[in-house]
């Protein structure tokens, strides 16, 4: 029975729509890198988008999962929606103002590793993460 729970536990952890209905940023410590976009609206962040898409090897690769938080409440993990709630938590939580265009990087440690106003470039975020010593075990 353990064994089972133990199972269902770790799917549930590891599942983004799961974690998207008991969201939480300690859902992601020591799994995953959360990249916090913080935007009046998804048009604000579509060359971003674009590129991650493009790149979603190498964003996977790294174990990275992206949140979006948009001014009218609305957020999202990886594309499926998050409690309004969650929007305004995170707003509080990394001090981002509504409207603001912010983007943050979060390390596995839950760490801030990178705040940027406005969109950095996406190899920017890569180089960063790749020079992390945690990122530099897992790629030995």
């Amino acid at each position: 029975m353990r064994r089972c729970l133990l199972m269902i536990t770790l799917f549930v952890m590891n599942c983004p729509s799961a974690i998207a209905q008991s969201f939480g940023m300690d859902n992601f410590l020591w799994k995953n890198r959360p990249l916090l976009v913080f935007a009046p609206s998804a048009d604000a962040t579509q060359d971003l988008g674009r590129g991650i898409a493009q790149a979603e090897e190498d964003f996977r690769e790294r174990d990275m999962v992206l949140i979006e938080i948009y001014r009218d409440d609305a957020a999202a993990l990886d594309g499926k929606r998050l409690p309004e709630s969650t929007a305004r938590g995170l707003r509080e939580r990394y001090q981002v103002a509504e409207g603001e265009i912010t983007v943050i990087l979060v390390g596995k440690d839950g760490g801030e590793k990178l705040r940027s106003r406005g969109i950095p470039d996406l190899e920017q975020i890569f180089c960063l993460i790749d020079g992390m010593p945690m990122r530099l075990r897992e790629m030995q």
